[in-house]
């Protein structure tokens, strides 16, 4: 039989100091860095890294929530105080959503609209043209389309949407829109600004209905979130340009904004367009998943409408193996 010392039994049984100062100070640096992250969506306006903290905010209250347990479990209480009231900080632009198009349900619609966001370098165009063949949407907007991608759906397109405008692309902002009706009043060149989007008019039953199909680049660096900004702020001069010249005309922007309904550009771009957003339920049905592990994802892919258009229905999907969902909608003239 082996002598166990007491006093060696005794200290294994004691914790490590040195292991509970790692943790600690793991535990403050993630605690202070949600802290700082929350805080700094005030500033998202005018700066790009604070912008992307505002984007990411249900991803910072799921964060939030952590620390929260984690500062009761270790009885920290001032961080359960500070993590508590920050996510009382995001909680109102989850509660309080923007201004939404009116549901028709009653009425067949009087047109449908997809849009489509494929990914660069996704091969799989068999499915992406399956997919869009079966939607059988009257306009379809696809971004991220290259060349090769542009001909196919051209000639898989030809006979149910014969009218076609596109930009195709190498790289990330080829824009193309695929239509059963005629394509008038086109504008594209006074949007080459980091991005890619096409604005058309179309007859939709004697209704004229301007279409913006919208993919501006993603706000990843400063230079890339001016652009973003100041490629919205192009969408948008088009479109109140277009309403004032056409009072009675509606409008649908449509497309991958690279942009969720928690920040401030969004509300602007409400605001000074006057359009509604179109969304169901919460509004918080994620469109973009860039990683597996991405926690819930993002709210990327959206569609505003004119007060002259009610909503018939909304649904994201199905999958065409990019890292972002189809988005259509069938609406109702008035």
């Amino acid at each position: 039989m082996t002598d166990i010392n007491p006093s060696t039994a005794a200290a294994s049984k004691e914790p490590n100091p040195r292991k509970n100062g790692f943790l600690a100070s793991a535990f403050r640096i993630v605690a202070t860095i949600v802290l700082l992250a929350g805080i700094s969506t005030f500033f998202a306006r005018s700066s790009w890294i604070a912008d992307l903290a505002a984007n990411l905010r249900i991803q910072l209250i799921l964060a939030g929530l952590a620390v929260t347990l984690l500062a009761a479990a270790t009885k920290r209480y001032i961080w359960i105080v500070v993590q508590l009231l920050m996510i009382c900080v995001h909680l109102p632009w989850l509660i309080d959503v923007p201004p939404r198009a009116e549901w028709n349900t009653a009425a067949p619609p009087s047109f449908t609209v997809s849009a489509a966001n494929v990914y660069i370098n996704n091969r799989n165009h068999d499915a992406i043209s399956n997919v869009l063949t079966k939607k059988d949407a009257d306009v379809i907007a696809v971004f991220e389309v290259n060349p090769t991608l542009f001909d196919r759906l051209k000639s898989d397109l030809q006979d149910s949407h014969p009218h076609v405008e596109g930009r195709p692309q190498p790289h990330a902002f080829g824009v193309a829109m695929f239509s059963r009706h005629p394509l008038n009043d086109i504008i594209t060149k006074e949007l080459d600004v980091a991005g890619g989007s096409i604005l058309a008019t179309v007859d939709i039953n004697g209704h004229p209905c301007r279409i913006a199909a919208v993919h501006p680049v993603s706000p990843m660096t400063p230079r890339r979130f001016t652009g973003r900004n100041q490629h919205l702020a192009n969408v948008m001069r088009q479109i109140t340009a277009w309403q004032e010249d056409h009072p009675n005309s509606a409008v649908v922007m449509i497309g991958d904004f690279n942009l969720t309904p928690w920040s401030p550009h969004f509300v602007d771009l409400l605001s000074l367009t006057g359009l509604r957003h179109v969304a169901e339920g919460s509004g918080m049905e994620p469109s973009w998943f860039a990683l597996p592990a991405f926690p819930f994802g993002l709210v990327l892919d959206h569609c505003l409408v004119s007060r002259n258009l009610r909503l018939n229905s909304f649904h994201y999907g199905p999958t065409v193996h990019s890292d972002h969902r189809v988005l259509t909608v069938e609406l109702s003239t008035e």
